[in-house]
């Protein structure tokens, strides 16, 4: 048997078990959806068509007929395309051709240098990538079923020998699939390929390939007797997605910290004197730059040493990521194997003050079988007969342990600040209004620091503390319950001096800083008025709402107390209120009269980020697009605000934050929309993720081992994000590794 024995029964249990469960389909049922593929796009098909025809039929992304569209996103009972492996991230480049969103133009070449080519061209191209296509398929045609490792090896040569321009490509590995499934295997990404063969404990064959390792699951199919999809598919239920592997260094030039990170549960590496680096937890150039900053006071070197170090430090902080394998190393001997569990701790008590929690998975000491980054504290393990003997440690039993936790904050725009300051200035009051999430009560908090920073100090509001401004500034937030009384003034219970009970004055918020805002003439005062449409404006303001109009400011009247009151000149006030709880055409039309309005939309400039090949700009606004047309005539109030999506003042950055966010407060807020209507939430949202006949959400799909689902999933919610020109400028390659790792290297 090529499997150990307790692997391959967990591999047949899983099949059993998915089975059972209806989440995998019988092997009748592949044959069926095979069959249909090759009906639609086999090399018979592909031979009989030829011009715009052949071009739309191959490359038409937009229509839902064409090939890549059926590879990529096509997801229903004709065939459920995600069950023969995802070829989901990345933009439309992928494929090498394909038509731009905006333009409707036919484009070729990769993120950083595209060009427009005309239609005949266009046809050229689908011609030739059609007819290498077919030539690859006449090699699969004769190539034995059963064939060994090195029979594969020579397949991906011969296979790229025809077809030198497609055959590398995710599509065409999973085309090739579908017309040969019992040859070619359903992992359509060489890395993908590459761990779950050494979680299987196999060493993937020499010299890499797509086509290479379809040997190794192709056999290991027929020995558990189980179709390659069954197979693939238990997998990655058992196994997720890829990770890396680091080895870690324990030592000092005097001390060994190994005994401290097992019993603290975490790995960590030294130089302590850098201090704490939780404000660079992003791998970028910019984090790189800082750290070897601060490593050149603190530990001065050549460049050349500074800069390695700086890469080590900023790879432990940011590049490894919660599921990656750490091995805690002393030389070549492994003493612990753990998985990370947490993001980047600090402790300022150590000595190795730099931390990532992990959960210690084994515990005893044993040599790398061929030792690589021995001079390295931080290092990301390649070679194959490393990575599969410490898959193999781990199936032994071991120790186990926990994890930790992160923060930070926003940022303004001043164009959007004067716009506020404009009306202010004018009428004396705006309300911010939008639907939820577009960041009404965070833009009227930094107008009001802003304002309050440059009439009362002249100066920036980052020149201030929080002190500076809370003496000009007050805040509430309207709800049913609020009153006049908590307002203007009112009268609350209290004992007197013979301990009988009495109702005293009290003033409320807004009389407070009116009078404030009286005695201090020569400032501005500020009132940020939360939720403002929750409230009963008429019975909350009273006989004020005649003195907010800017002509009315400083005439006195009496309240129901027998006091005079006058709103000064010097009072400004700032209300935001959620569209989607009340349209604005609903308020109160006096208060309407009296203030200025702001529409706060998504602002997807601010989402400008690629997580897992998905530009969370476009997606958003495809999403918002896509409510608009099924939800009806109130979606642009109910649209999804970009702070959804924030994390304070940056767009999250991973897929994790993202299935989190999208599983957790998203989904929830369009079912509400859709007032539980789950055949609205399933054109909205896709099928992967809503169920309309069970009306149920796919929860498993956010599992963190399910990340390709989820890619797939996010990205089906409109497929022409991928042809936009914000996702094609995306690198296929992460730059910013490439470039922290060019420049180490130099």
């Amino acid at each position: 048997m090529i499997l150990l024995p307790e692997i391959a029964k967990k591999i047949s249990d899983t099949v059993e078990k998915l089975l059972n469960e209806e989440k995998l389909k019988p092997e009748t049922q592949y044959k069926a959806y095979f069959q249909t593929f090759k009906e639609n796009f086999g090399p018979e098909v592909l031979m009989k068509i030829d011009g715009e025809e052949l071009l739309e039929a191959m490359y038409g992304s937009s229509n839902k007929s064409s090939m890549v569209y059926w590879l990529e996103f096509k997801n229903d009972e004709e065939f459920p395309g995600i069950i023969f492996g995802s070829i989901a991230g990345g933009s439309a480049l992928k494929f090498g051709i394909f038509r731009k969103k905006e333009t409707g133009e036919w484009t070729i070449g990769h993120s950083t240098a595209q060009e427009t080519i005309s239609v005949p061209q266009a046809i050229e191209i689908a011609r030739r990538n059609r007819n290498q296509l077919i030539e690859c398929c006449h090699i699969l045609d004769s190539f034995p079923v059963g064939a060994s490792d090195l029979d594969y090896v020579e397949l991906n040569q011969r296979l790229k020998a025809a077809g030198p321009d497609i055959v590398e490509t995710s599509y065409i590995h999973k085309y090739l699939h579908l017309l040969y499934p019992e040859k070619i295997d359903d992992f359509h990404n060489e890395n993908l390929q590459k761990y779950q063969l050494i979680k299987m404990l196999q060493i993937p064959p020499e010299g890499g390939g797509r086509y290479s390792a379809a040997g190794c699951y192709t056999r290991i199919s027929r020995e558990l007797h189980l179709i390659v999809n069954h197979l693939t598919t238990a997998l990655y239920h058992l196994n997720g997605s890829p990770h890396s592997y680091w080895r870690i260094g324990t030592t000092d030039s005097e001390t060994s910290y190994w005994t401290e990170m097992q019993i603290q549960k975490y790995v960590s590496i030294g130089w302590p004197d850098i201090g704490d680096l939780s404000e660079y937890t992003e791998y970028n150039q910019e984090n790189r730059e800082t750290i070897k900053s601060l490593i050149s006071t603190s530990y001065p070197n050549t460049p050349q040493s500074v800069g390695y170090n700086s890469k080590q430090i900023l790879d432990f902080i940011a590049h490894m990521v919660e599921g990656d394998t750490v091995l805690a190393a002393n030389g070549s001997t492994i003493l612990g194997i753990g998985k990370v569990t947490g993001p980047y701790v600090y402790n300022p008590k150590s000595k190795f003050p730099h931390c990532r929690p992990v959960e210690w998975l084994f515990v005893k000491q044993w040599k790398l079988p061929d030792p690589e980054g021995l001079r390295t504290t931080v290092y990301e393990m390649k070679k194959l007969p490393n990575l599969v003997e410490t898959e193999r440690y781990c199936l032994l039993p071991g120790e186990q342990g926990v994890a930790a936790i992160v923060n930070k904050t926003f940022d303004t725009m001043p164009s959007d600040i004067l716009r506020i300051e404009a009306i202010l200035e004018r009428k004396g009051q705006v309300i911010l209004f939008g639907p939820p999430g577009t960041g009404k009560t965070y833009k009227a908090k930094i107008a009001a620091h802003s304002l309050i920073a440059k009439h009362n100090y002249q100066r920036s509001r980052h020149e201030l503390g929080k002190d500076s401004f809370e003496k000009y500034l007050a805040i509430c937030c309207f709800h049913a319950s609020y009153s006049y009384e908590m307002f203007i003034e009112g009268h609350q219970p209290s004992l007197n001096k013979n301990g009988e009970m009495i109702f005293i004055p009290y003033d409320g918020i807004f009389k407070k800083l009116c009078e404030k805002a009286s005695n201090d003439p020569g400032k501005k005062y500020y009132l940020i008025i939360d939720e403002i449409n929750r409230g009963d404006i008429s019975r909350i303001f009273g006989e004020l709402l005649l003195l907010l109009e800017k002509n009315k400011r400083g005439e006195t009247i009496v309240l129901q107390s027998g006091k005079p009151f006058q709103v000064p000149q010097n009072v400004y006030i700032i209300g935001a209120m959620n569209t989607a709880d009340r349209s604005i055409a609903l308020l109160d039309t006096a208060l309407r009269r009296r203030f200025g309005f702001i529409e706060l939309l998504p602002d997807y400039s601010l989402l400008d980020i690629s997580i897992e090949g998905i530009h969370l700009g476009c997606w958003l606004q495809a999403l918002n697009s896509k409510m608009c047309q099924i939800i009806g005539s109130e979606s642009r109030n109910l649209q999804i605000g970009h702070a959804y999506v924030m994390e304070k003042d940056k767009a999250i950055t991973t897929l994790n934050q993202f299935g989190t966010i999208m599983r957790d407060d998203i989904i929830p807020l369009i079912q509400e929309y859709c007032y539980d209507d789950y055949s609205k939430l399933e054109k909205i949202l896709g099928s992967s993720i809503v169920d309309s006949k069970t009306l149920t959400i796919n929860d498993e799909i956010f599992e963190q081992s399910k990340k390709e689902l989820l890619i797939q999933a996010l990205q089906a919610i409109d497929p022409q994000i991928a042809t936009s020109s914000k996702m094609t400028s995306v690198p296929v390659e992460n730059t910013i590794e490439s470039e922290i790792n060019d420049e180490a290297n130099s």
